[in-house]
């Protein structure tokens, strides 16, 4: 429990300063919160000597938003999604199934055949684990960047 509150302060202390997300906010009813964060946003993104302003269809989302009055349901979630964005959402699913099938079947299996097939005692099949979740953090710090930048 010690180790879980300090890590929790280490969370909360550098929150403090982020600002809520506009998706969070719009969904709640907080249209002009949100509306506020973005323009922030890209006043201090774009280029010198641009306005900053939101393009069309940035704008058309808000308005259909504001229609809505920030309730927006799954069903209007979904067929935005699918109506706009049927390609990303494909290779979103395609993604999200493939690394449930292929992530999980390792973890998953994975103590059960060192146990069964290579005579690892089941107290020390944890150790086989360390090397994967060194490659999941590492992966993270050294790549990460790489998502934001090529994409």
């Amino acid at each position: 429990f010690v180790a879980g509150s300090i890590a929790g302060i280490f969370v909360i202390i550098p929150r403090i300063g982020i600002p809520e997300s506009p998706r969070w906010l719009m969904t709640h009813g907080r249209l002009e919160e949100a509306e506020e964060i973005v323009r922030n946003i890209e006043r201090a993104t774009s280029p010198q000597g641009s306005s900053g302003n939101y393009n069309d269809e940035v704008r058309d989302q808000f308005i259909v938003l504001k229609a809505n009055q920030g309730n927006v349901s799954l069903s209007f979630v979904i067929r935005e999604v699918l109506q706009k964005y049927l390609k990303r959402a494909i290779l979103c699913l395609v993604l999200m199934i493939s690394q449930a099938f292929f992530y999980n079947a390792i973890f998953f299996t994975y103590a059960l055949i060192l146990t069964h097939f290579y005579d690892v005692s089941p107290s020390d099949t944890g150790l086989y684990l360390i090397p994967f979740a060194l490659g999941n953090f590492l992966g993270a710090v050294t790549i990460g960047r790489l998502f934001d930048t090529v994409g």
